[in-house]
């Protein structure tokens, strides 16, 4: 089974943008504790952790169908990550994606909206969402903070767990629609499609979480492409990379 890359990376985009969270009736606890996250990862020069997402059928979380691993690493607002087979850089210049299995590079120009933050999807989970329900608790040095859908929408639920002692994300369970999630290249036939529950449950685990210094040189492009009068050109060890530019004026 494969699973869309866009949807699987959602979360760890909640560390890419900055954006005003939209208050609305019962959230206010919830707004309370996405501040305070936002506020430990802004206060943060340097940062990098692992991620592991799973993919189960939310009927049986137990039963793991697919799984994706990755590391991160934030640095003034630079930012690598490598989530199975692709991997993002981000400077104040470009943002570039390499798609290692297609030997493809995206690129685009650099903007204020993809500096890092940890909250960048929250408006997307709370605003113009009728029928919510949250939930905080406290538990064992751990903050667990719940969202709740009503029938038939994208999201069942939405869960974090931050750990009270550093203040950093330690997990994320989403209960989202398979249909969002599975990549109909390969799930094309009945009995592919027949194996998956109407709603899917994503693990996202982050570990090894380390704050000291971050080699910088891994935000530099110069590595993987330059340029040449108003051409891109990869270096040597990219030269089976074609480049695909998203933005004018690059």
């Amino acid at each position: 089974m494969k699973i869309r890359f866009q949807i699987l990376v959602l979360f760890c985009f909640l560390m890419m943008q900055n954006k005003t969270i939209y208050a609305q009736t019962g959230s206010e606890p919830v707004l309370q504790v996405f501040a305070r996250l936002q506020q430990v990862y802004q206060n943060i020069p340097a940062l990098s952790f692992d991620v592991k997402y799973t993919y189960s059928n939310e009927t049986k979380p137990a039963e793991i169908l697919d799984s994706l691993s990755g590391k991160f690493e934030i640095n003034q607002g630079n930012y690598h990550y490598l989530l199975d087979s692709t991997e993002t850089i981000h400077n104040e210049r470009y943002t570039i994606v390499l798609f290692r299995e297609d030997k493809l590079l995206y690129l685009t120009k650099s903007s204020e909206e993809q500096k890092v933050n940890p909250v960048s999807t929250i408006n997307d989970l709370l605003k113009n969402k009728e029928g919510l329900t949250f939930d905080v608790s406290d538990k064992d040095k751990l903050t667990m903070l719940k969202i709740g859908y009503p029938p038939g929408k994208e999201y069942k639920s939405v869960e974090l767990i931050i750990d009270t002692a550093t203040g950093y994300l330690a997990k994320a369970v989403y209960i989202v629609q398979t249909k969002l999630l599975v990549d109909a290249q390969g799930a094309t036939d009945q009995t592919s499609l027949n194996q998956y529950d109407e709603y899917a449950r994503v693990e996202v685990s982050f570990l090894n979480y380390n704050s000291n210094t971050v080699d910088t040189s891994i935000f530099d492009e110069k590595k993987i492409f330059f340029k040449e009068g108003k051409d891109f050109k990869t270096t040597a060890a990219y030269k089976e990379y074609k480049i695909f530019l998203g933005s004018l004026n690059l």
